[in-house]
């Protein structure tokens, strides 16, 4: 995926998506949750990277915060 010059794939764990969404692992699972009122369709899906643990795609994060400001301000983050 990230092959002819393009920056390679950084993979977060929870305690860095928690530092770097402002929300608790409650609210982050709330949001993943199609039968939760708090779900977010936008919100990045975690990745299975073993048995008992889960990982998020850094640049999908960076770019839903990116939405939320931009939805939230009215202007585009660059």
């Amino acid at each position: 995926m990230a092959g002819n010059g393009e920056k390679p794939i950084k993979l977060i764990r929870f305690s860095k998506l928690t530092e770097r969404v402002g929300l608790k692992r409650g609210a982050i699972y709330e949001r993943l949750n199609p039968a939760s009122p708090r779900y977010d369709e936008t919100f990045p899906k975690q990745i299975k990277i073993g048995a008992n643990s889960v990982a998020w795609i850094e640049e999908e994060v960076e770019a839903w915060i990116d939405c939320k400001i931009e939805k939230s301000r009215g202007f585009k983050v660059v």
